[in-house]
């Protein structure tokens, strides 16, 4: 396999990342409403679907030749329903980040459980989550080439690299924990919460040094959903993410059309918007749900003209969910696409 010179200082920067307590290798997705799981435990089955499957995909550019790719996999379901709005919810979530033709390997896994109580008829109520979270990132030095190896002939692979002795992965397993309140009408859907992951610091360096650990991150966010008409609804949601001193704001916006009634065929609406992150980052998002399945797709554009060189930042992110509902299943105005 052949690795190129930004190849190299790429994945020299990821295992320096890697070590220190920075927000910039936090798996995550512009169209950040459609990865509830690692947003917070309590939107475990929190939705109008008894049972749910999402899958994320998100190809981002760090330079010419070198890719970072990031996919996900969740599944979540109602359990042990009560009634209609007191229940036990459960999720599962796989995160796989690669880089460097899959030189760099992180895995992300959770598993979650949730109980909502309501307080009103309406189901507004309280949510509560816990979780298992974990991680393991490996880097396959034998695919990396040094200075040090550079010959007349090219480089050497057999020659000592003279880079210090590093491990080869680290993993850590820890817990997450959240709350939220939500609000409901026939017209209106609200939530807000907060959550947090890793309530530990947890060492992660490939040079053993204990002094470089992972960070708890602590989120905060919150999601709207209302009719603006027979045709049009209008989605709306923030989100803060925080670890140690550094903070990250996402927000987002969505305009919805309905294409066609439920009541004649499948429901089909098309979704307009975009979603904003603060590291100078917007998303334009289109969105299209038929019937049980809901599609998104978002591009990256950097908001500052600014470049490093040879290096860019550009993504494109492409996200489905496939949702199953109860056989008396009504579904209200306003809420054809909300993502909890």
């Amino acid at each position: 396999m052949k690795i190129t010179t930004i190849q190299r200082y790429a994945v020299a920067l990821l295992l320096m990342i890697s070590g220190d307590r920075l927000m910039a290798q936090e798996p995550g997705f512009m169209q950040y409403n459609a990865d509830p799981l690692n947003i917070s435990p309590a939107l475990a089955g929190r939705y109008d679907t008894d049972f749910r499957v999402m899958v994320n995909a998100r190809s981002q550019w760090l330079g010419k030749s070198s890719t970072y790719n990031t996919r996900q996999v969740s599944v979540d379901a109602k359990m042990f329903e009560f009634d209609e709005t007191n229940y036990f919810g459960i999720g599962g979530m796989f995160i796989s980040d690669k880089a460097m033709d899959g030189l760099y390997k992180s895995n992300y896994y959770s598993l979650n459980g949730s109980y909502h109580f309501a307080l009103d008829a309406n189901g507004s109520g309280v949510g509560l989550g816990i979780g298992v979270v974990g991680n393991n990132t490996r880097v396959d030095f034998s695919g990396l080439s040094f200075d040090q190896q550079l010959g007349s002939s090219g480089f050497d692979m057999t020659l000592a690299s003279g880079e210090m002795s590093m491990r080869n992965g680290t993993s850590h397993v820890s817990a997450t924990a959240g709350v939220m309140y939500t609000y409901e009408s026939d017209y209106i859907y609200f939530d807000a919460g907060i959550s947090g992951y890793r309530f530990i610091n947890f060492q992660r360096s490939f040079y053993s040094d204990p002094k470089q650990t992972i960070a708890p991150r602590y989120s905060a966010h919150a999601y709207l959903s209302m009719t603006l008409s027979d045709r049009l609804s209008l989605q709306a949601s923030a989100m803060q993410m925080i670890i140690q001193r550094q903070s990250i704001t996402m927000a987002g916006g969505m305009l919805g059309i309905i294409l066609a009634e439920q009541s004649t065929s499948p429901i089909q609406m098309l979704h307009l918007g975009a979603h904003y992150r603060s590291t100078g980052i917007l998303a334009p998002t289109v969105g299209y749900t038929f019937g049980n399945i809901d599609l998104g797709l978002s591009s990256d554009v950097a908001l500052s003209t600014k470049t490093s060189g040879s290096l860019v930042n550009r993504a494109i992110e492409l996200t489905m969910s496939y949702n199953l509902f109860s056989s008396n299943f009504r579904r209200k105005v306003g809420r054809y696409h909300n993502p909890y």
